[in-house]
């Protein structure tokens, strides 16, 4: 309807004795103005939305994975290697972590909301050691292994990685060796490696279900091993991962 109508309707309430004068005039300016409210009331004003703390605290770790944690490591790792051999090795340890840290803030980022960004990367990483426990609960059959020198393995990898993957990655692989190195990975898995030089090594990382096994083992003792081979880590090392120890 039109103003004019509204009004003329008004005034024969009003003529009627059915709406006083005062509120023929207060309808009728309310009308004029373009608001159905009587004078002297106003709509509520809507309110901005408060950020909850639990967003805003996931956004703050957000802004730390993505820009601090990585900064210092990167420099802690340039300033690693730029000391030499062991130096470097450090180095190459602190960038698989950035490695892996760039890999929680893209997931992470994925999300704009703090707490699904949160809940997201806590998922991934009950995600990650679910997989891992259905790992554990496998184990890698050795019947249709390929036996080899592991350091005929490390040089054909140096000389043409493109060519040593289409012959060994994803394959099963039986290496012997001597102990150097045991520890865990950043999820916790048990590895032992075979050194080659002062930083090349061959990297043998094992199901958690083989840590009673490893737990047994020295440096500079002699196994031998059955896993599958997955190709170079940084162009120093040459990994194999499922790994089971030769009863």
């Amino acid at each position: 309807m039109s103003d004019a109508s509204d009004i003329e309707k008004l005034a024969e309430l009003r003529d009627k004795g059915i709406l006083t004068s005062d509120e023929f005039e207060k309808k009728k300016a309310a009308i004029l103005s373009g608001n159905s409210l009587p004078k002297g009331d106003s709509p509520a004003k809507p309110t901005k939305p408060v950020p909850a703390p639990w967003k805003v605290g996931g956004m703050i770790g957000y802004v730390i994975l993505s820009l601090f944690i990585p900064i210092v490591g990167f420099i802690i790792g340039i300033v690693a290697m730029a000391k030499g051999k062991v130096g470097k090795r450090v180095g190459q340890g602190v960038a698989l972590f950035l490695i892996s840290i760039f890999s929680f803030v893209a997931y992470v980022g994925s999300s704009h909301d703090g707490v699904t960004s949160s809940l997201g990367l806590l998922g991934f990483i009950a995600n990650r050691s679910a997989s891992t426990r259905h790992e554990d609960s496998g184990s890698t059959t050795t019947a249709a292994a390929v036996a080899m020198d592991y350091n005929k393995l490390y040089r054909e990898y140096q000389a043409n990685p493109i060519k040593a993957d289409a012959l060994y990655k994803g394959k099963l692989l039986t290496l012997t060796g001597k102990v150097d190195k045991i520890d865990r990975e950043i999820m916790g898995q048990p590895y032992v490696t075979f050194a080659i030089g002062d930083y090349e090594d061959i990297r043998l990382t094992f199901a958690s279900s083989e840590e009673d096994a490893i737990a047994t083992l020295t440096k500079g003792q002699t196994i031998t091993v059955t896993g599958t081979c997955k190709g170079t880590l940084l162009s120093t090392t040459v990994a194999l991962d499922d790994c089971v120890l030769a009863k």
